[in-house]
């Protein structure tokens, strides 16, 4: 099974609030695929994820794998 989204968030202090007009959130945006395989020794999933508005530090693209789940 093929998976396509598309991440949009911020990171907010305690005393900030979500929608406060300080000016000073940036939300930050990601996208990506993946796929989901159920094999015969549980999920295999893989997906790599693209930030769209990068910031100098950070990774091109980040790759993540997984084998098995929450009901595994």
């Amino acid at each position: 099974m093929g998976i396509a989204f598309l991440d949009v968030g911020g990171a907010f202090s305690e005393n900030e609030s979500l929608f406060s007009s300080g000016g000073n959130e940036e939300w930050r945006y990601g996208a990506g695929i993946g796929g989901l395989w159920f094999s015969p020794f549980g999920p295999l999933q893989a997906f790599v994820g693209f930030p769209l508005n990068k910031l100098s530090v950070e990774d091109s693209y980040v790759f993540e794998f997984s084998v098995g789940g929450a009901n595994f």
